[in-house]
């Protein structure tokens, strides 16, 4: 799930069951946003359910 800073946490209830579910910090453009990126590690922090997904391909230029 992108998240962007103060996003909600999306209900797992409603969700198909899984391992883990992911949340992506939202980027701008190719530009990483630290306040996006923190936000999504304190989520996971506080619900272990939860990893982090993180889109490579623009952490090293390939578009």
């Amino acid at each position: 799930f992108p998240m962007a800073k103060g996003d909600p946490l999306p209900d797992v209830s409603v969700l198909p069951k899984t391992r883990r579910y992911l949340l992506s910090p939202i980027f701008d453009g190719m530009n990483v946003i630290q306040e996006n990126v923190d936000y999504c590690v304190e989520l996971i922090k506080q619900n272990p359910h939860w990893g982090l997904s993180l889109q490579v391909h623009k952490l090293i230029g390939i578009r």
